[in-house]
């Protein structure tokens, strides 16, 4: 199975209005010329075929599974960076960054000298 993705929340007036229509329709499902009601037609089409139906849900289960995991690991990944940044600036004491990450001395030591090297060159 091959996939595209589409960066639907960018700046979309630099782009063609055809192209800004189907950008809009994967975005929200909302139709708003001939060719995003003819695919919405098709796509409501195959949605209510059985074989489709059920390839569609494995699909979206799928999908939403790893768009979760995803969600989770920048989530983590933010909290992370976020605890070690007020820690750097003494806004927050090693102690209770640790305590918040629920990590050893070790494992903020390392995480904070991973962070430390990219947030000097910032």
């Amino acid at each position: 199975m091959n996939k595209i993705f589409f960066n639907t929340t960018a700046d979309l007036s630099v782009l063609p209005k055809r192209t800004q229509n189907m950008l809009k329709y994967i975005e929200s499902g909302e139709t708003s010329d001939e060719d995003t009601e003819y695919i919405d037609s098709q796509v409501t089409e195959a949605r209510t075929k059985e074989i489709w139906r059920e390839e569609y849900m494995r699909t979206f289960v799928h999908d939403n599974d790893v768009y979760m995991d995803g969600y989770d690991t920048g989530y983590d990944t933010g909290a992370e960076r976020t605890t070690v940044e007020f820690y750097l600036s003494s806004d927050i004491t090693k102690q209770a960054a640790m305590k918040k990450l629920n990590y050893s001395e070790a494992e903020f030591d390392e995480v904070v000298a991973k962070y430390q090297n990219e947030l000097v060159k910032n």
